[in-house]
């Protein structure tokens, strides 16, 4: 029969028998099988009482039984914890899992690979071509290792997307703007001939 011991507030295990003195297992130790209602100390346990023969029972107060927690199919029961403060034990609790967010699925351990930032032509177009459309195409930019790093791969494409979408246009811009100007000149240069 496997054991789970309590090892500093948490729960650990299961173990055989013999291996729970290499957790830990003292006399005041709190453990619970299949089988068990509550979590219990180890000395209550006959079978564990062979693996404690000469220790002694710590009758100093902090030997309050844990309340029951009942396994649920395959899950193993929880350690609660004493109050610091004195009081009722509290129930550890499981940790908040968020659910209604779209999470691409990913295979574990693998990243997809990085999108370009677009940062230097962000700065390109912001020295030569459109300070408005430059600036704009930096920040997209800047955002793009910082969503990667956390995880959010599609939005790190979306930024490398939008840098590389303002630094486009800003050159565009700036070629329209440059033909414009040409096409003026031409004309002034034109006209004043005359």
């Amino acid at each position: 029969m496997k054991y789970y011991i309590a090892e500093n507030g948490q729960q650990a295990g299961p173990y055989e028998p013999n291996e729970l003195p290499l957790h830990g297992l003292t006399v005041n130790s709190l453990v619970w099988c299949e089988g068990m209602p509550n979590w219990t100390s180890a000395s209550k346990v006959p079978e564990l009482m062979t693996l404690l023969s000469g220790q002694t029972i710590n009758l100093g107060g902090l030997d309050t039984p844990l309340p029951p927690v009942p396994p649920m199919g395959d899950q193993q029961p929880q350690v609660s914890q004493i109050h610091p403060l004195g009081g009722q034990p509290t129930q550890q609790q499981q940790p908040y899992q968020q659910q209604g967010y779209y999470q691409p699925n990913y295979v574990q351990g693998q990243r997809p690979r990085k999108p370009d930032n677009n940062l230097v032509w962000a700065i390109l177009c912001t020295l030569f071509c459109c300070l408005p459309f430059g600036i704009i195409s930096i920040v997209y930019s800047s955002k793009v290792d910082s969503l990667y790093n956390a995880g959010n791969y599609d939005e790190a494409q979306d930024a490398a997307n939008k840098a590389k979408n303002w630094a486009m246009w800003g050159a565009i811009s700036c070629a329209i703007i440059l033909v414009l100007y040409f096409f003026l000149i031409a004309i002034a240069g034109a006209a004043g001939s005359f």
